[in-house]
C-alpha cells in the first residue's frame, strides 16, 4: 500500500497533463477552424495565348569530353576533382615528362642538322626566283657548254683545213709532210671535242643531281620539322587540360598511378547550355519546329521556369516509345540544371488559343512540387484547387487545368488558408 500511495500522485499528474494538452490542441484547432480570414480576390483572367504543346524528357549535357592520355607515364599531380568546375584550358593532370623532353632535344638537333644540309645543297645550285629549275643555267654547265661549243668550232676548222690540204696534195701544191701535220691537228681537235662533250654532259648531269639532292634535303628538313612538332606535342600532352568549360564527371588516375596511352583519364561535361531531350508523341511531331521557344519546368525548382529553344529534331521516331526526340537548348549559367533531371516543356507552336491567367502570388505550394494549389472563393469558403501552371508573364501565371473562367481566385492571404476555411472579402 505504501508503494501505491507513492505512485498514485504521479499517475494522476501525468493524466492531468495529457488531458490539458489535448484540451489545448482541441481549443487551438477549434480556434483555427472558426477563424474568419480576411482575403482579396480577383477573377480568372481570360485571354489569348500562343498555342503550346507539353512534352517531357530528361536533361542531358550539351557535350561530354573525354580527355585521353596520349603520352603515357607516371602521374605526378592531378587537379581534377569530381564535381568541380573547370574552365577551358585549365590543367587537369600532369604526367612525368623527362623522357619526352629528351626526345624533343634529339628531334631539335636532327632538325638543325637537316637545315644545315639543305642550305649546303641549295647553295650549290642556281635558280631564278619564281621560275622552274633549269640545269642549263648553272654556272658550271654554262662554262662547260661554252668550252664544248668552242671545241666544236675548232674541230670544224681543223676538218675543213685537212680536206683543203688533201686536195692541194693531189695537185702537188703541198707536201705530204704538211698534210700529216694537218691530219694530226684534226685528230687532236676531235679528241678535244670529245673531251669537251664529256665534260659538258658531266656538268649537266651533276647539276641535275644537285637539284635532286637539294629537293631530297628539303624533304628531309620538312620531315625533321614534323618530327620536332610531334615531339613537342607529346611533351605538351604530358599536361592534360580541359577541352571545354564544364564539370569534372569522372577521374581515372591519381598521383603516382601509371597512365596508359589511349586510356581516358578525365571526363568533363559541358552543361551550359543544357539540353532537354523531349519526346514529341506520334501524331504531333509535325507541330514542332527548329527555333520554336519552350518554357521548361523541373521538379527541383517548382516555382521557377526556364526558357529554351528547339535546337534540332530527330529525323526518325523511336521504335519503342513511338515518339520523336526534340532537343531543347536551355541556358544554364548558374548550373542549377543538372543532367539526369526530369523536365516538362511547353513548346510554343504557331497559332493562338484561349488561355486562363491568374496572379502569380495566388499560387501556393501543394502536396508535391508538381501540383501547386490555387484557392477559389466559394460563397464564404476557400476551396483548394490543384492546378497545372505554365509560363509567367507580367506577374501572371498561365493555368492549363484546375480552374474555370468563372472562378475567382484568392490573391492576398492565400498561404494561410486551408480547404474549407471561412473567408471575408476586404
Amino acid at each position: 500500500m505504501k508503494i501505491c500511495l507513492v505512485v498514485l500522485p504521479a499517475t494522476v499528474s501525468v493524466l492531468c497533463s495529457a488531458a490539458c494538452s489535448q484540451q489545448h490542441a482541441e481549443d487551438s484547432t477549434n480556434s483555427s477552424i472558426h477563424r474568419v480570414f480576411q482575403v482579396t480576390v480577383q477573377p480568372v483572367e481570360k485571354g489569348e495565348s500562343r498555342l503550346s504543346m507539353t512534352v517531357t524528357g530528361n536533361l542531358v549535357e550539351d557535350q561530354s569530353s573525354p580527355v585521353t592520355v596520349t603520352s603515357g607515364g607516371r602521374v605526378v599531380s592531378t587537379r581534377a576533382t569530381v564535381g568541380n568546375y573547370a574552365h577551358q584550358g585549365d590543367e587537369l593532370m600532369r604526367i612525368d615528362a623527362i623522357q619526352y623532353e629528351s626526345r624533343l632535344q634529339q628531334a631539335r638537333a636532327s632538325e638543325a642538322q637537316a637545315l644545315y644540309t639543305m642550305r649546303q645543297s641549295e647553295s650549290s645550285i642556281f635558280q631564278e626566283p619564281g621560275k622552274p629549275f633549269n640545269p642549263e643555267m648553272q654556272p658550271s654547265v654554262v662554262t662547260a657548254k661554252d668550252q664544248f661549243e668552242g671545241a666544236k668550232e675548232q674541230n670544224e676548222i681543223a676538218k675543213r683545213q685537212l680536206e683543203r690540204y688533201q686536195q692541194l696534195l693531189k695537185t702537188g701544191d703541198v707536201s705530204s709532210v704538211s698534210v700529216d701535220q694537218i691530219r694530226q691537228q684534226a685528230t687532236s681537235a676531235r679528241s678535244s671535242l670529245a673531251s669537251a662533250f664529256i665534260q659538258y654532259e658531266g656538268q649537266l648531269r651533276g647539276a641535275k643531281n644537285s637539284f635532286e639532292s637539294a629537293a631530297v634535303s628539303r624533304e628531309n628538313y620538312k620531315a625533321s620539322q614534323a618530327a620536332t612538332k610531334v615531339a613537342q606535342e607529346n611533351l605538351d600532352a604530358c599536361t592534360l587540360r580541359s577541352p571545354v568549360s564544364g564539370y569534372v564527371l569522372s577521374r581515372q588516375y591519381s598521383a603516382g598511378d601509371w597512365a596508359s596511352t589511349g586510356t581516358v583519364a578525365v571526363t568533363v561535361i559541358k552543361v551550359n547550355p543544357i539540353l532537354l531531350n523531349a519526346r514529341v508523341p506520334e501524331g504531333r511531331e509535325h507541330l514542332a519546329r527548329t527555333g520554336f521557344s519552350a518554357t521548361v519546368r523541373v521538379p527541383s525548382f517548382p516555382n521557377k521556369t526556364f526558357t529554351g529553344v528547339i535546337r534540332n529534331i530527330s529525323p526518325a521516331l523511336d521504335v519503342n516509345s513511338r515518339a520523336l526526340i526534340a532537343t531543347i537548348s536551355i541556358p544554364n549559367q548558374t548550373g542549377d540544371l543538372r543532367p539526369g533531371m526530369f523536365g516538362t516543356a511547353d513548346i510554343q507552336i504557331e497559332g493562338t488559343e484561349s488561355a486562363l491567367w491568374v496572379p502569380a502570388g495566388s499560387i501556393v505550394p501543394g502536396v508535391t512540387a508538381s501540383a501547386p494549389i490555387v484557392f477559389v472563393l466559394d460563397d464564404e469558403l476557400a476551396r483548394a484547387r490543384v492546378v497545372r501552371v505554365g509560363e509567367e508573364s507580367m506577374g501572371r501565371r498561365r493555368v492549363y487545368s484546375g480552374l474555370t473562367p468563372n472562378d475567382r481566385v484568392i490573391v492576398n492571404g492565400a498561404r494561410e488558408l486551408f480547404d474549407g476555411a471561412q473567408v471575408r472579402l476586404n
